[in-house]
């Protein structure tokens, strides 16, 4: 089991994608103990409030990573609160983050939800503004998890773990709404720390190795091919990125909450 170095820790790796592999590993560590002690003291804590802490730890330790959010407002209309892009150089994979968070008491994602019809739902949403993309954008739920049962592995990296917006749907249709335990959920997941850490396929880029592993690990037929970037995110890598809040909903931003960016290299303008 891996040692988080946001605590006190082994050295890191060396090479760019090792490092990024052990940063989100240590993401999902610091999810973890941040939810068991969350249930310990009785606080209880959003899934706003642990992806942003998380995305500022992650940009305080690398300079491969940059983001912009925007309005909360805009979020409701995306079902998505992160658009989420791995690059190298002018390509990258994009994908649709929405965040829900386990609640240990309960066993269950208490947030997931799927409503035949409703065009309200969180997962219809999210699935519908990936179509709308032409399906250029891959949709996925990233669960925020601490767990004590004792059926489930009680490791650390399932602290963020990731799972198709669509195989969830086709489970919550199948199985009925109150199959958001965790124990129904679980089968489907994969730890999020799985996306970017290395291939023995040294020839493979970073976009293609993360298309890759998401196909793989969470059984998907078929991704979004690798695309050219974007004026939007060529933009927030030519700034390094930047917190503050854009106040005014734009067509260019698809009613996101954010935009995070993984690049294979330092980023201009991050330190």
């Amino acid at each position: 089991m891996i040692n988080c170095p946001w605590c006190s820790c082994f050295p890191r790796p060396g090479n760019d994608i090792d490092d990024l592999c052990y940063l989100f590993a240590c993401a999902a560590w610091k999810t973890w103990s941040d939810l068991r002690d969350s249930q310990r003291l009785d606080i209880n804590i959003s899934e706003d409030s642990i992806t942003d802490m998380l995305l500022l730890e992650m940009l305080r330790r690398t300079n491969r990573i940059a983001c912009t959010r925007y309005t909360r407002w805009n979020e409701s209309k995306s079902g998505a609160d992160w658009h989420w892009w791995f690059v190298s150089g002018n390509r990258g994979f994009p994908m649709l983050i929405q965040a829900k968070r386990l609640y240990s008491k309960s066993g269950r994602y208490e947030a997931l939800t799927y409503k035949k019809g409703s065009r309200y739902d969180q997962t219809n949403t999210l699935l519908r503004t990936a179509r709308n993309r032409n399906n250029d954008w891959f949709p996925l739920f990233c669960f925020y998890n601490f767990w004590s049962s004792p059926s489930l592995p009680q490791n650390p990296l399932w602290g963020c773990s990731l799972a198709s917006a669509q195989s969830v749907k086709d489970h919550l249709l199948l199985s009925g709404q109150r199959k958001n335990d965790i124990d129904s959920i679980f089968p489907m997941s994969v730890p999020w720390c799985n996306l970017v850490c290395p291939f023995d396929d040294s020839e493979i880029d970073f976009p293609d190795a993360v298309r890759r592993r998401v196909m793989l690990t969470l059984e998907i037929k078929d991704a979004p091919e690798i695309r050219e970037l974007p004026p939007e995110v060529q933009q927030l890598l030519r700034r390094g990125g930047s917190n503050e809040y854009l106040s005014e909903p734009s067509e260019r931003r698809d009613s996101l909450a954010g935009m995070v960016v993984v690049s294979d290299q330092p980023i201009e303008g991050r330190d």
